[in-house]
Order: C-alpha cells, then structure tokens, then sequence
C-alpha cells in the first residue's frame, strides 16, 4: 500500500546533493552560512529538487547556530534568528545557503505571520531547520561568533548540558524562564513552543484543575496577546480578558468549559481571512471604514494603534503593509501627520465634511516612503492646479478646473520607486483655490493589496453620515482606486453618539437613528459594496446620558442590520468596563482595546458569515407579515391568520415570495384597489410585476391575476385581475372569511 508524502519536509537541491557528494567523497565540507525565508507569493510551496531560490524570498541572514542533533549525528540542526523590528509577511519556504551563495537546502512549512512593531504584536522568532546529510564529516559546523544571538532555547540547553550530571530527572527538565517578568516560574523545555509566554511560567498555575489558576492566567494575558496553555486542566473562577490562549490544555472559566484553538489565535485568523479573499475574486479590492472617534483612535496612542490600520497592515502581507489608509479628515492635520502651511480653510466636501481648501501658493506636506501619493479633489470652474513634489522635484501637475465633479481622483500617479522614509511630500496649489477631499499614500498596488480609505469623524453620528451628499462621496472614496471593478467592503461603526442626547446635532431617538442608519446601508448595498456593521461599546456609568441611553440604541442597530440582511460584530460581547484594562476612559478603546477589537473583526472575517465570494448578502430570507389595505381609504381590508412570507434583498432588487391564509375581512368598506404591504419602498419611476399562484375566497370578475408596484416610492403593491373581455384592469370587491393568497413578486427598491 502506498504511504502518502509528509505535507511539510525538508531536502537537498541538486546543487546541495552534489556538493553533499563531494564532501563525502573526501572534498571540501558544506560552509552552510545563511538561512532564507519566503513567503511562498501566497501559497505554501512543495520543495523542488531543482530549485536554486525560493518562490519568493522576503528574508536573509547570517546563521544564528548550526549544530548536529545529538541523537541523530547525520542531522544538521541550523538556526536563524528573526528580529522584533522585521516582518509584515508570512514564513511558507526556508532555504539554506552555504558559502558559495548556493541554495543546498530547501523546505516548506505551516504558514507563520510574522508581526511588526507598529501591528501591535511584535516577537523574535526563531526558524530551526533540520536536514539530513549523508554523514557529520560533510558539514562544516563553525558560526561567525558576532552574529550570534543567545536564544532562550540556546540559554536552556547550556543549563541543561552544565546540570546533566543531577540525580533527580526534573533538575535537568527545568530550567529558568526570565523573559516573561516579574513572578516566572521554571517549566521544562519542551512546553516551549514558538517561544511565546505560557500561562506556567507564573505562580499558581495548576494542571490538575483543584486550584484555580486566574491569577497566573491573568499574568500570562498581560504579558502576551497569544499566551500558551499546555496541557492540563487549568481552571479560572474570575471574568477577565482571555482572547488569546491557545494549546492544547483545557480551560474552564467559571464552569464554563472554553475550547482553545490549536496554534496562535490571531495568526490562524488572519490566514483563514487572507485565503479567503484570495480565494475569491476580491483582490486589490478597497475597505472603507464609516465611523467615529473610536475609528480615529481617540484613546489609543495613535490612529496607527486602531483595529482598522492593524487589519489593513496584516491583510496587505503579500506585497507590504507600509500603506496608509486614505485621509478624509482633513481638518485634523496633527493626528494624521499632515503639515499645512499658507492660506488654507476647511471645507465642508467629501465623505465627512471636512475638506482641505488651498488658497494660491499654499500647500500640504509628509514625509514617508511610498510610491503612489495621490488626492481626490473637487473639480469646478476657476479652480487652481496642484503640483505635486517629492523632495522638491514635480512628478504630477493636476488641473482641478472644470465643469462642477466631486472626488475626482489622480489615481495612478506612480512616483517610480520607493524612497527612505525620510521623503517629504509636497502638495502646492496655484493659480487658483484647490479644495481637496482625501489623500491617498500607498506604498505598491501589487495584487492582493488590500486598499483602506478611513472616512471618519470624532463626536458624529448617523445626522452626519445619512446625508446624501455624505453617502455619494462616501460610495466614490470606496472605489476611487478601483473604478467600478472589484466590491468594495464598508464597516459602518456609527452608533454611540446617537445615544449623546445632549449633542442636537448627534443625538437622535430610536427611530430617527433607525431610519438614517437604514438609509445608510441601503444605499452602500445598492452600490454593489459588502457591508459589515460594527456594533457600540457600552460606556460605562461616568457617561450619563450617553449610557441610559445606548441600549435603545443598539436595539436599533440590531433591527435595522436584520432588516438589511447586513451582519453585525457585536463588541458588547465582551464586556469591556469590567475587564478595566482596555478602556482608556470607559467608552473609547485604547491600545488593549483596539487589538482586541481588531480579533473580534477578525473572528468574523474568518467565519462563514463573512461570504464575498459567494456574493449571498442580503439573500438571506426575513419574515414579515404584510397587511392587506384599502389603497382609497389607507383602511385595513383584513387581517391575516397565517403568514408564511419570507423576502430577501441583493442589491437595490427585493424578492418577496409567500402564502397567507385564515383571512379575516374587516367591517371596513371596499375603496380603491386592495393592497399587500411590501417589506421595503418600491422605486419611484419603476413599476414591478409579479405572479398570484393562487387566490381562494377573492371576489373579482376577471381571471388573469396581475400584482403591481405603485409609482411614488410606496411600500405596496396592487391585487387585481384583468377582465378578459375588456383588457381593462378588475378591482376585488370584497374578501370571504378564510381566504388564501400566493404570491411572489420581485421589485426594485426606492433608497
């Protein structure tokens, strides 16, 4: 019987086989000197006997250690050591190189992310490769001592090695574990995995589940956001913040059994929503984020701290995550690292009002290093033209006069090649007022880029973003850079300064922030864009009014996203005033927070609710029972027993397909055509038809069933038959006790 291959596993290229050969046979033994790293370009590779590089090398560096396993001395064991400061890409294929700059070795291994700095996340880590050699005489196993870095695992074989002689087995299994602060405990060795923090390394963990092991497991949450659980039974008694844990071991918070994923929690999100999008055809798509303060990173350290930029960075690992997201908020030039200098106002255009007006010779500059930098702008007769400058020298001169256009973008102006992060940027008008409504700052657009536009801003609610000129520019941001290709997804953050009564041009009632919210995400679908919502965080009791009011609120969100089909990332999950730690003032998120919004985002991303490629939102089926209305007197004509209706909506179309019966006529008279309510308004100008697949107990003198929309954006539909002697159109006279109805029609919405 056949064995299958190993899915992950290590060889000898063709040029490493010969040299291997070589040494065996009495010649010069491998120099093995550096160690490099791929990401594959996306897929995890199969390790090629020919292959003299890998797929696409993303790191290179001096070995860290190369010794030969103690057990096996016909395997060579080489290390690399990853500093916290590199990253932003994913570890798929490792090569070895030797001294010549041949690739002699080649493997391929479960997908890793490896996290930057500023994506909240940052780690060392270390690559081992093992490779078997014909014997330990063809390897050359010398490391240049000043590159060298002492790992944790290097540090605790040396303990190991000095106290091998100890009587007692567990003196030689445990060694000392300092890196993970104040109050670490010894473990042994092999519970070391990815050299991550593990909820043993702190007092009071216990595997047995007697004891309870919260305080330990609260050190290790703090210490780590991917704290280690090994094996055992651990139990916590009190509520704090677990998202994170992973291991095998098992958990019971407060009874409650909680199921632990088997490798680094937020790793194995974001390669589950990477495949995903990759999987599909969502590439070089835009992600439009509609929201307030929390969106600006109001309580976090800077707006490169929220959810929103750290999921932009982890998506774009394929191509480099030094893109910025779109600036909209031009009004707020200090939190983006905007310079203005000259004459220059604030105008109210583009997606949240606050639009940069550069009066002649003024001008707006930044540093960084990118390759594309490009503006929207408002187009309009007698209006000036930019230049736009890196170091000084123009790559682009744009004319922003012209018949009357909103957000006009200059996308692609390619700067050709990307300079040190210390390039000034320099955006100058001329000749004329140039009113600018975002600014793009994009290092490459090689596919998958994922391209984030923020159109956001502090203290606003749905009385901001309802407003029609919001939405368009809003619907024009999200495909500035991709035209009418691609589907955009827009999160819609907006429901906490509903609840601020005390702000008239923020706070509204229940319904008020139903209605526009509706608006909202009607029109966002209607222009063929993925919606997520992402729900409030309840604030806690030094908010007020703010907090009385929120739970109205959110009960408003929830309806309208059910109505809409629309799916809801409820925050309030958790519960984030208790927790303590992640609040930055009881409502606003700080640094903590944002990391562990950006997981709950995360979590449905990688869910199969989230389903872009399969394009079904809004096709799922709602309930509704119509009414059947006098269209002359707006009276009721009945009341229905038994509703089995159902109606789903993509796009500006809605489809409403059911039964009623157990009918029940009112004492009202007949006036006017008989009417079924529909779920949502029909169009203006547009009339629908549909079909009645059976009537019983409807008095009318034609045959043929006709069901129609009505012009002027009603929300009904019209029952009658045509007489088949006259063409012209019968009118029901009355309904019978116990009458039954099918019908299905399919209609375009009026939004």
């Amino acid at each position: 019987m056949s064995q299958e291959s190993p899915e992950y596993f290590a060889i000898l290229t063709a040029i490493g086989e010969a040299k291997d050969a070589d040494a065996k046979a009495g010649g010069v033994p491998l120099k093995l000197t550096h160690m490099v790293v791929g990401d594959g370009a996306g897929a995890t590779p199969s390790p090629e006997l020919a292959q003299t590089q890998l797929v696409r090398e993303v790191y290179r560096a001096p070995l860290n250690q190369l010794s030969l396993d103690p057990i096996n001395t016909s395997q060579v064991i080489a290390e690399c050591v990853i500093p916290e400061k590199n990253g932003g890409w994913w570890i798929r294929e490792v090569g070895l190189l030797d001294a010549d700059g041949d690739l002699v070795a080649v493997a391929n291994c479960p997908p890793s992310y490896k996290p930057q700095m500023p994506e909240g996340s940052a780690r060392t880590q270390v690559i081992r490769m093992v490779l078997i050699v014909s014997s330990a005489e063809t390897v050359q196993l010398s490391i240049d001592p000043g590159i060298v870095m002492a790992t944790r695992q290097y540090a605790e074989d040396t303990v190991l090695q000095k106290f091998s002689d100890l009587a007692e087995p567990s003196g030689a299994a445990m060694t000392g574990y300092q890196q993970a602060g104040n109050g670490a405990r010894a473990r042994k060795s092999e519970d070391k995995l990815r050299e991550l923090v593990s909820i043993t390394d702190f007092r009071g963990a216990d595997p047995t589940g007697l004891h309870s092991s919260g305080p330990a497991v609260e050190l290790a949450c703090e210490m780590s956001p991917v704290a280690y659980v090994p094996g055992g039974k651990f139990r916590v008694d009190d509520t704090f913040r677990i998202n994170g844990l992973w291991g095998p071991g098992e958990l019971s918070v407060n009874g409650h059994r909680v199921r632990l994923p088997s490798q680094p929690r937020r790793e194995s999100l974001i390669s589950a929503v990477t495949a995903k999008l990759a999987g599909s055809s969502w590439t070089s798509g835009t992600m439009l984020l509609v929201a307030d303060s929390i969106g600006e990173g109001y309580g976090a350290s800077g707006v490169e701290h929220t959810w929103f930029d750290m999921l932009q960075k982890m998506l774009n690992v394929y191509v480099g995550n030094g893109s910025d997201p779109e600036i909209t908020n031009l009004s707020d030039p200090w939190r983006y690292g905007l310079t203005y200098a000259g004459d220059y106002t604030i105008g109210a255009a583009g997606p949240v009002q606050r639009s940069l007006i550069l009066q002649d010779g003024a001008s707006v500059a930044f540093h960084g290093a990118y390759q594309y930098v490009d503006v929207l702008y408002e187009q309009a007769p007698g209006h000036g033209v930019l230049t736009m400058r890196r170091n000084g020298v123009p790559y682009r001169t744009i004319d922003t006069a012209g018949a009357a256009q909103s957000d006009v973008c200059t996308f692609p102006s390619d700067l050709s090649g990307i300079g040190p992060a210390t390039d000034l940027y320099t955006l100058t008008a001329s000749g004329g007022p140039v009113e600018l409504t975002g600014i793009w700052r994009l290092v490459n657009t090689d596919q998958p880029a994922v391209f984030a536009s923020r159109c956001a801003l502090s203290a606003q609610s749905t009385q901001l973003f309802s407003q029609d000129k919001v939405i368009d520019s809003v619907v024009r941001h999200s495909r500035a850079l991709n035209g009418k290709t691609g589907k955009p997804i827009i999160f819609v953050a907006i429901c906490i300064n509903n609840a601020n009564d005390s702000k008239p041009d923020a706070g509204t009632m229940p319904d008020v922030y139903e209605a526009q919210l509706g608006k909202m995400l009607a029109r966002y679908l209607n222009s063929d864009a993925y919606v997520i919502a992402i729900g409030g965080i309840t604030p806690s009791a030094d908010w007020g009014s703010v907090r009385a009011n929120y739970p109205a609120i959110a009960a408003a969100q929830k309806r309208v996203c059910e109505h809409y089909g629309v799916p809801l990332i409820a925050m309030d999950a958790f519960d984030w005033v208790r927790d303590g730690t992640v609040l930055a003032d009881g409502l606003h998120p700080n640094d903590k927070g944002q990391v562990l919004m950006l997981d709950l985002v995360l979590d449905f991303l990688a869910s199969p609710a989230f389903d872009i490629a399969g394009r079904t939102q809004g096709n799922c089926l709602h309930r509704y029972t119509p009414q059947l209305i006098w269209y002359g007197s707006g009276k009721p004509a009945a009341s229905v027993g038994v509703a089995n209706v159902r109606y789903y909506r993509q796009g500006p179309m809605c489809r409403v397909i059911g039964n009623l019966s157990a009918i029940t006529p009112s004492d009202n008279e007949p006036a006017g055509p008989l009417t079924i309510s529909l779920p949502l308004p029909s169009n203006t100008t547009v009339r629908s038809s549909g079909t009645v697949g059976y009537a019983h107990g409807v008095s009318v003198v034609g045959k043929a069933w006709s069901l129609q929309t009505l012009a002027g954006g009603l929300n009904v539909a019209v029952l009658r038959t045509i007489n088949p002697e006259t063409g012209g159109y019968e009118e029901v006279k009355k309904l019978d006790p116990d009458a039954m109805l099918d019908f299905d029609i399919t209609y375009i919405v009026q939004d």
